[in-house]
């Protein structure tokens, strides 16, 4: 009776969160070491070198000039291995974070499935995000898009963390993640309708509070 009580027992946000969390972890070792072997230690394509010459003097590149990688770039502006590492870094949390999005979508098609069935089905989604031809291109040159992908993916899994409801506290993080982007591309202006969206919601719903 017990046992059947604890498999019934209501699983908390801050429980559920914290699984998806540790699933998608697992998976990033793999996609680590796969960039890791992968980084080039001179330019291949694209505006890298403009970019690290930019970032040594504290100048600015070509319109729209991308202040905010700039800034995080003018550590790493020693090299051009070491300024792919950091792109690297940011294209494996953008993996991340659209793994947690995507698990967040399928958890009640996998209701059916084993625990470990479902763990290994997340990790398997996480490794194919982050070796996508389009990720790992993105990643693995000093450019602009895989920290513009780590902010969209970012700004989605507040998003959509809760597919029911919305509080005030994902809304302003949402928005927050919105606002980085804002500071390196334009393309984070098609999060504001999908931000807005979820806002009406809120309202609509009166969950509006701290979840």
């Amino acid at each position: 009776m017990s046992e059947q009580n604890q498999e019934n027992k209501p699983v908390s946000k801050g429980a559920e969160h914290g699984r998806l969390l540790k699933e998608a972890l697992l998976a990033l070792p793999t996609l680590a070491i796969f960039y890791w072997i992968s980084l080039p230690d001179q330019p291949l394509f694209g505006d890298g070198l403009e970019f690290l010459a930019a970032a040594q003097v504290g100048g600015v590149p070509h319109p729209t000039g991308y202040p905010l990688f700039m800034l995080l770039l003018a550590p790493f502006s020693g090299s051009y291995a070491a300024g792919s590492l950091l792109c690297a870094l940011f294209g494996i949390l953008a993996a991340f974070f659209a793994s947690l999005l995507v698990g967040r979508f399928l958890t009640p098609s996998l209701s059916g499935f084993t625990e470990k069935n479902a763990f290994s089905v997340k990790n398997f989604i996480t490794i194919i995000i982050g070796l996508s031809y389009s990720l790992w291109t993105a990643s693995t040159v000093i450019e602009v898009y895989a920290f513009n992908a780590m902010l969209m993916m970012g700004g989605l899994m507040i998003l959509f963390s809760n597919l029911q409801s919305i509080c005030w506290r994902q809304l302003s993080l949402a928005a927050f993640f919105v606002g980085l982007g804002m500071g390196n591309h334009l393309l984070i202006v098609s999060l504001i309708p999908l931000l807005g969206m979820r806002l009406i919601e809120s309202f609509r719903s009166g969950h509006t509070g701290a979840a």
